[in-house]
C-alpha cells in the first residue's frame, strides 16, 4: 500500500477530531517546510507552504458549526476558534509578505497547542464510544488535506 493509499484511508476512517488532528499536523509540517524555504531563499516554496497553511485554517475555520440550542460557553468557543483560526491566517500572510520567522513560530506554537488539545478528544473517541453530545461540533473539513500536498 503506498502512502497516498494510506492517507486515503486514514481519512475516510477518521472521526471529525482525528481530521482535525490530521489538518494540524499537515500545517505544522507546511510551517516547518517555509520555514526552511525561508532560510534557504526559496520564494516559491515558501508561498506554496504558506498557502497551504492558509488553506488549511480557512478550512477549519469555515468548518466550524454552531449546534442548534448550545449554550453561550459553546457559541464562545466557537467564536474564539474561528478568531484563532483568521489570526493564523493572518500571520502566515504576514510571514509569507514580510519574509519573517517569527509569525512561523507563533504559528507552529499554537497549532501545536491545539493539536495537543485535540489528540486529546480525538484519543479516547478512537478506543471508545463516545455520545455525539460530547464531541465538539464541526463539519467535516472537505479541502484542505490532500493526499498530495
Amino acid at each position: 500500500m503506498n502512502y497516498d493509499s494510506y492517507l486515503e484511508n486514514r481519512v475516510y476512517g477518521a472521526s471529525p477530531a482525528e481530521l482535525v488532528c490530521l489538518l494540524y499536523r499537515k500545517a505544522i509540517e507546511k510551517t516547518k517546510v517555509a520555514r526552511l524555504a525561508l532560510e534557504q531563499g526559496d520564494i516559491s516554496t515558501r508561498a506554496a507552504a504558506l498557502t497551504r497553511v492558509i488553506e488549511i485554517a480557512s478550512e477549519l475555520a469555515n468548518s466550524l458549526v454552531e449546534p442548534q440550542g448550545s449554550d453561550s460557553a459553546t457559541r464562545e468557543m466557537i467564536s474564539n476558534l474561528r478568531r484563532l483560526y483568521e489570526y493564523l491566517i493572518f500571520l502566515a500572510a504576514e510571514a509569507n509578505a514580510k519574509q519573517s520567522s517569527a509569525p512561523l513560530d507563533e504559528i507552529e506554537r499554537t497549532l501545536s497547542t491545539l493539536l495537543e488539545a485535540w489528540e486529546s478528544i480525538a484519543q479516547p473517541a478512537a478506543s471508545a464510544t463516545v455520545p455525539d453530545s460530547a464531541q465538539p461540533s464541526l463539519a467535516t473539513p472537505r479541502l484542505a488535506l490532500s493526499f498530495h500536498g
